[in-house]
């Protein structure tokens, strides 16, 4: 296996870790913010700014990973982050956060899948200069909607896994960017 071969695996790899980390990160800052029986700020609010904090650091690892394949990409961690708390704050507005939600089945995994268009637009939209970077939102709604299904199907605990499986989809709609950029 050549040198290429090499970094893209451990590319895959540290893709994956940024983006459980991110989730990990958003979930603690979210715990911190909610105080049960607290009235007087609203649950988009703190979903809110516990998704723009995951979604900065997230972003700011990915771009690392990214900037070797797409020289154009920049500011990776604005949009990442912006996208992360627009999609975690529709989550929460229509009813699909695990906590509070009253969705369910297939409402619960079109929630997910809107809130991860609404990321991926956005990331798409800061990715405008490279070609194939609409992938972004397809690859997003698929992933937070697998997300949700496997955290749903699975047993207790189970979020972790679909944060992971989330994670692998959303890398190959960066395989498919880098690919669609390169011809």
């Amino acid at each position: 296996m050549n040198n290429s071969g090499i970094r893209f695996i451990v590319s895959s790899i540290i893709w994956v870790l940024a983006t459980y980390l991110g989730w990990m990160l958003a979930l603690v800052i979210a715990a911190m913010l909610s105080t049960p029986g607290r009235t007087d700020v609203p649950d988009v609010l703190n979903v809110s700014l516990a998704g723009m904090a995951g979604g900065v650091a997230m972003g700011l690892i990915q771009w690392l990973i990214l900037r070797r394949w797409l020289r154009q990409l920049w500011l990776w961690a604005v949009p990442s982050g912006l996208g992360f708390m627009l999609a975690l704050a529709i989550i929460e507005a229509l009813g699909g956060s695990s906590g509070k939600g009253t969705a369910t089945g297939v409402s619960l995994v079109l929630i997910w899948a809107l809130g991860g268009a609404a990321m991926g637009l956005l990331q798409a939209l800061g990715a405008s200069r490279i070609r194939g970077a609409t992938w972004w939102v397809l690859s997003h709604a698929i992933a937070w909607a697998v997300l949700v299904w496997v955290a749903r199907v699975l047993p207790q605990g189970s979020f972790l896994w679909g944060v992971l499986a989330q994670a692998l989809v959303s890398w190959v709609g960066v395989v498919l960017v880098v690919a669609k950029s390169r011809g």
